[in-house]
């Protein structure tokens, strides 16, 4: 299963207005520069959708690629702009064949919890380094091996079925950690993104590395604690 409309912004339709992502990423600039300044650490991270790492099983009609959708005016502008970002798309086209469980589920929008934890592991050994090998290190402990569970398999969820599409064996990690032999730090990080960041945030491991003021802005809209806790609107 497959999403009509990022399928579409994939060869045929643009969302993004050329002048108004200038103007932004002039503004991430000049974020990415004062947090530099005041040695925070700042990352702009693109997961790829389902529809560019399984691009060679869409439909016909969207088989062509923009050279100038939104993904890729959006990536230029960042490497123009010398915006430190991750596009993962080539990484995790790298993973797909060699990894044991699924990354992308058929009938999900999103990358599985297993999937999520590339980025996650990732993410925290650069954070590590930066702040000098002061954090929580994590490593996988062991991975329990069951059929999708909740948002591994959102679509299908939602149909009401009498049987499964997708009978994979899905697998669900669980972390061990170390404190660092140097003074413990735990970053207060704040987080702002769309969906693709609830199956990292649903590693539940975060909380061991972060401080527990860090928040999850959600579309700007809803503001998350990174452990347990109750959402509120951002505005608040």
């Amino acid at each position: 299963m497959f999403s009509r409309g990022w399928s579409n912004s994939r060869c045929c339709e643009n969302g993004l207005n050329e002048i108004e992502l200038t103007l932004y990423l002039v503004k991430l600039k000049k974020l990415s520069e004062v947090l530099k300044r005041k040695g925070k650490y700042f990352k702009v991270i693109i997961p790829p959708s389902k529809e560019e790492v399984y691009s060679e099983r869409l439909p016909s009609k969207y088989s062509v690629e923009n050279p100038t959708n939104d993904y890729h005016l959006y990536t230029s502008g960042l490497k123009q702009a010398n915006i430190e970002h991750w596009d993962l798309l080539d990484f995790y086209k790298s993973i797909m064949d060699t990894s044991t469980y699924p990354v992308y589920s058929k009938t999900s929008v999103h990358w599985t919890n297993y999937g999520a934890q590339f980025t996650v592991l990732k993410l925290l050994d650069d954070m590590n380094a930066f702040f000098d090998k002061r954090l929580v290190s994590l490593a996988v402990k062991k991975i329990n091996v069951s059929k999708f569970k909740n948002g591994d398999g959102d679509h299908e969820l939602t149909l009401n079925l009498f049987s499964r599409i997708d009978t994979a064996d899905f697998g669900y990690h669980f972390y061990d950690w170390k404190e660092p032999e140097k003074d413990l730090f735990k970053p207060k990080v704040l987080t702002i993104g769309d969906s693709y960041y609830w199956a990292m945030k649903g590693c539940y491991m975060l909380p061991f590395v972060y401080n527990d003021d860090s928040k999850y802005l959600f579309y700007y809209n809803t503001s998350y604690p990174t452990g347990k806790g109750h959402s509120q609107p951002v505005k608040t």
